[in-house]
């Protein structure tokens, strides 16, 4: 009884918002649309108590409740008679009847006072009141309209009369899919939704185009294959990515020797097996052959696969042996898999075909299949990316026609660790253009949105030197951005790598103004930290009394992420820094760091062996990307006067690794200055330990890039999950790039 209980409740509730509302508007329309909501929320209160209504019309709703209440008359009235525990809630339901009764009568509505059947009739014949929507069909070349186009709608067929078009009566406010198709154009698919003011639909039809081997695709790339079995495959060609679009060689996978299972060899299977690979790698951030392209997106087109043993034969034979495209004579990857650790290659110098060894790094050319009878070519999908959420990532909208207008989706069910959603952005690591949730977006080709999520940010000084004698421009914009972007990056740190001034310690005017510099950072209460590079060093010494007169130890010591020092001295200290929901131990290391100092901070990282680490210091990078060892003019232990590698009183940038880096799995980054020129101001090493975990090694230097190209610094972004690293100057950015995208200066990671 209880149950029935609930489910009259439920009715109550929308049958006394109808009435309640009713008699607050004036005219017929306003009730008709209120009569219409109440309709859905009849629905939806049936729904919610497990009646199924499918296939009942609205008007047959009393007797289908007539007979879940005992009730055959139709009548609620016999109910009150059988049921005594429902009196109360049936005699609210009179009343609610004469209302109903009431409210129609004042919209001129004549209502018998008899049954809810009747009432129920009543209100159907409101809600059946239907627009008739007009469908016109125009060439999208000539603009003439179109006759014998085939308009589906609202379950219904007809064709375009000799004005082009096609009518179909729909009820208001419902959206409708429709499709135009013929034997000659292209299948367009949409939404209508008809009222007063919106009744005529004109739609843009596109004559199909038939392709042979060799023509230019839709996404810009080569036709390499006819099917003429797409009635059970559903596909009529099959498109090569332009070279373009292809990075450098790739292994296999970056699961080298664990067997995918599934994938195939024939014409068809590419994208199957494509989609197998990636789904073993999920999570991984290595590049491989099939994520590069499963994940590119060229000229607006996101479907490309990487291509099976016989789809790769297709290429060699229709493409690259008739001399079509640009291939290399070189090793091409196939999707299909041979063993736990082998798949198929194709090498294009000889055209034989054999099983290598996944670890290989070879080159791969992404292919796409799609049909011309299809939406493929002339209407656009907007699609949602979570960048590693969890939960459900918004629903991609249907194929709509060009320059539709949608609302963006909410991403509410979207979780990122504790990362809040700050929009969808057309960069997957935030550097392209953010649109908020909830606004209006017109797609103009295919897209992929990315959900950018709240960042927290760690801001790395190159070298200064420079920028204290004659480019202090440079200095004072990247303090300025720093303080510029509070509230849109959330900075937590700040580090520097030393060389702050340049006299080699003996020029006032020099440590004042950086000293200065970075006292803006201390006011908006942003911690850093900084450490002597050779020119903060008295030279040929290891004096650092100019640095702890300007910036000493108290300075660093008052602020909350301080967590230790080598001694009095702020020239070796950490920080404990919270990101994200995480913390990011920062060590900073003198020049030339002593064995004592390495001691030190290695018993640091090992307190904290759960926690990830940066260690920041001077000299460690070269810019050939490998480390300083001795044999280099630019290490430590060569000329500074700093003593002896042997003895311990200098370790170089190879020395470093193999002390604290190379056995603690926790060093996640090591960033460095000291070395560059004109044309390399960065570089990244990246190592892989025997236990498997990654460093990422950074050089950051950009002193000697002249003007305008000065005041570059690395950005890192961190999210709960994710890294992104870019070099940003602020510098004139408003005539010059913000980003450089040189060769070491921007990288994504994991931590």
């Amino acid at each position: 009884m209880q149950f029935l209980e609930n489910k009259m409740k439920k009715i109550t509730i929308c049958a006394l918002f109808l009435v309640l509302a009713v008699g607050c508007f004036a005219s017929i329309a306003e009730k008709l649309l209120l009569v219409n909501d109440f309709k859905l929320e009849v629905k939806a209160a049936l729904a919610s108590a497990s009646i199924d209504m499918s296939g009942v019309k609205f008007s047959e709703y009393p007797g289908k409740l007539a007979e879940i209440y005992g009730n055959t008359s139709g009548d609620l009235n016999v109910a009150t008679e059988s049921i005594v525990t429902l009196s109360q809630k049936l005699n609210a339901l009179r009343q609610i009847k004469t209302n109903i009764f009431q409210a129609l009568a004042s919209g001129g509505i004549d209502v018998e006072n008899g049954g809810i059947g009747s009432i129920a009739e009543s209100i159907e014949e409101l809600i059946s009141i239907q627009i008739t929507a007009e469908f016109i069909c125009v060439d999208s070349e000539t603009g003439s309209v179109l006759f014998g186009m085939v308009v589906t709608a609202a379950g219904e067929s007809k064709e375009t009369d000799a004005s082009g078009s096609a009518k179909f009566s729909m009820d208001s406010g419902v959206d409708y899919l429709f499709t135009v198709a013929s034997t000659t154009y292209v299948t367009a698919y949409g939404t209508a939704t008809v009222d007063a003011d919106n009744d005529v639909f004109v739609v843009t039809c596109y004559e199909k185009q038939e392709y042979t081997v060799g023509d230019t695709g839709p996404a810009g790339g080569i036709i390499a294959y006819v099917n003429h079995n797409n009635a059970t495959q559903g596909w009529e060609y099959m498109e090569a990515c332009d070279v373009a679009f292809v990075r450098s060689n790739c292994a296999w996978s970056s699961k080298t020797s664990t067997e995918v299972t599934g994938t195939g060899l024939a014409i068809g299977d590419g994208a199957s097996n494509t989609a197998l690979i990636v789904a073993q790698c999920a999570g991984d951030s290595a590049n491989y052959t099939a994520s590069e392209c499963y994940n590119l997106v060229a000229n607006g087109y996101d479907d490309w696969f990487l291509p099976s043993k016989d789809e790769l034969g297709i290429l060699y034979m229709n493409l690259y042996e008739a001399g079509i495209g640009t291939f290399p004579a070189a090793s091409h990857w196939s999707s299909s898999e041979s063993s736990a650790t082998q798949a198929n290659r194709r090498s294009f110098n000889t055209g034989l075909q054999s099983v290598q060894n996944k670890t290989t790094f070879y080159t791969y050319r992404p292919c796409r299949t799609f049909s011309v009878s299809s939406s493929d070519m002339k209407v656009v999908s907007l699609r949602y990316n979570g960048n590693n959420q969890t939960g459900i990532v918004s629903t991609s909208t249907p194929y709509l026609p060009v320059n539709t207008e949608v609302t963006l989706a909410s991403g509410a069910e979207m979780i990122h660790g504790g990362d809040a959603l700050l929009g969808w952005n057309t960069d997957q690591y935030a550097y392209g253009t953010r649109y908020a949730t909830g606004t209006a977006f017109t797609i103009t080709e295919t897209t992929t949105l990315y959900a950018e999520w709240d960042v927290e940010t760690v801001f790395v000084f190159p070298d200064t030197q420079t920028y204290t004698i004659w480019k202090e421009a440079g200095y004072v914009a990247m303090v300025d951005w720093i303080v510029a972007s509070e509230t849109e990056l959330n900075p937590v740190f700040v580090s520097h790598v030393g060389d702050v001034i340049q006299s080699f310690a003996t020029d006032p005017e020099e440590w004042e103004f950086a000293s200065a510099q970075m006292q803006r950072i201390t006011d908006i209460g942003v911690p850093w930290a900084t450490l002597p590079g050779n020119h903060d060093y008295y030279s040929g010494t290891r004096d650092t009394t100019q640095l702890d007169t300007y910036f000493p130890l108290a300075t660093f010591t008052a602020m909350d992420t301080f967590v230790d020092s080598y001694d009095t001295s702020s020239a070796n200290q950490a920080h404990l820094v919270d990101i994200r929901g995480r913390q990011l131990l920062i060590i900073s290391l003198e020049f030339g760091v002593r064995d004592i100092v390495l001691d030190w901070a290695d018993s640091l990282i090992k307190t904290y062996s759960n926690t990830p680490v940066m260690i920041v210091t001077h000299a460690y990078l070269a810019t050939s990307g490998l480390r300083l060892t001795s044999d280099d003019p630019h290490a430590p232990s060569n000329g500074y006067g700093l003593g002896s590698v042997a003895l311990g009183q200098v370790n170089n940038g190879d020395d470093i690794w193999n002390a604290i880096v190379a056995s603690n799995s926790n060093v996640l980054f090591v960033f460095s200055g000291h070395v560059g020129d004109a044309d390399t101001g960065s570089k990244i090493k990246e190592d892989v330990r025997a236990d498997g975990s990654l460093c990422h090694q950074v050089l950051t230097n950009w002193q000697y890039y002249t003007y305008p190209f000065t005041g570059y610094m690395s950005v890192l972004k961190f999210t709960s999950n994710t890294v992104t690293m870019r070099t940003y100057t602020n510098y004139q950015s408003i005539n010059y790039p913000a980003y450089c995208e040189n060769e070491g200066s921007y990288a994504n990671w994991n931590w």
